[in-house]
């Protein structure tokens, strides 16, 4: 995987402030932002933190997820495509939450003793 990471330099908090401000501006356009104004409920914080144990799943990701699905069980049966355009995942993450979200686990390994 190639990453490629760009350093910014500053000279003073106003230089910073302004170099965050192009940036928010910059994927504003992309359609890479946050909805606004964007203020989760308890419920969806305690939804995105579920959503980060899930593969591929960025903070940022997780919080679209937790605040674009009414509930957890409509994020669980949602469709690739559908991930991926409220979450902003891309199509491979999307699938492997789809095939996380959906697999099939043994029930006698979790259920627990029953005699």
């Amino acid at each position: 995987m190639l990453l490629l990471l760009q350093v910014l330099f500053s000279e003073n908090q106003t230089q910073t402030a302004s170099i965050v401000a192009a940036l928010v501006r910059r994927e504003t356009k992309k359609g890479q932002s946050f909805p606004r104004p964007l203020r989760p409920t308890e419920e969806q914080e305690r939804a995105a933190r579920l959503c980060l144990s899930l593969p591929g799943v960025s903070a940022g990701a997780a919080l679209l997820m937790a605040t674009g699905f009414p509930s957890l069980a409509a994020m669980a049966s949602a469709a690739r495509a559908t991930l991926m355009r409220k979450a902003g995942l891309d199509e491979e993450k999307a699938g492997r939450v789809v095939e996380f979200l959906r697999r099939r686990f043994r029930q006698d390994l979790y259920e627990g003793d029953k005699s």
